[in-house]
């Protein structure tokens, strides 16, 4: 659920935004300090927080970690993803989108196996 999410989300963005609008959001989250499309108040980071909690209690996963913890892992993670791709000039919002999920996949599977 949590990666349908991720998915489901930069295809949004690819469908809603063009590139220079997203840079202009990120330049004005830098100078507000308040990211406009992941903070905790928005609503996608709302979904991550409640799927991050049920991927947390369906798989028993122990540890310190808890659903914002989670949250706030993976909003990190597309925040970092998003930044590199508006950037980079070399780099198609494709690719970013798949590397993207693909570290993900891998970050969720250790959470899980290490728990």
């Amino acid at each position: 659920m949590l990666l349908f999410l991720v998915k489901a989300f930069w295809e949004q963005l690819e469908v809603s935004f063009e590139k220079e609008l997203l840079s202009e959001i990120y330049r004005i989250t830098l100078s507000q300090k308040k990211d406009m499309l992941l903070s905790e108040g928005q609503p996608f980071f709302q979904l991550l927080w409640e799927a991050s909690g049920l991927f947390l209690k369906e798989k028993s996963i122990g540890g310190t970690a808890g659903p914002d913890q989670l949250a706030k892992s993976i909003a990190v993670k597309i925040q970092g993803y998003l930044f590199h791709w508006l950037v980079t000039e070399d780099i198609s919002f494709s690719e970013t989108r798949e590397e993207c999920l693909e570290d993900l996949r891998q970050f969720l599977t250790n959470l899980y196996i290490t728990g």
